[in-house]
């Protein structure tokens, strides 16, 4: 990937309540972004499209972005 792939985890929290609780398939999530996965617990979950964000998960993603600041960076404008 030329070195600019990365992974990268964002808690999903207040500041993400928008997103939570939509299937992923339905979020206009950034083309550069893939889910990779969500942890719940000490629960791994590979997600599909019909999977969704709750408040205390924690997202993997691989990307090719370098600006990701926070879970809601992953989103299109």
């Amino acid at each position: 990937f030329g070195g600019g792939m990365q992974v990268v985890e964002f808690l999903v929290n207040g500041e993400t309540a928008l997103h939570q609780n939509i299937p992923l398939r339905r979020l206009p999530i950034l083309p550069e972004v893939l889910m990779v996965a969500l942890v719940r617990g000490q629960e791994v979950v590979v997600p599909t499209g019909e999977d969704s964000f709750h408040a205390g998960d924690r997202v993997v993603l691989a990307t090719l972005k370098s600006d990701l600041k926070d879970l809601n960076d992953i989103f299109e404008p």
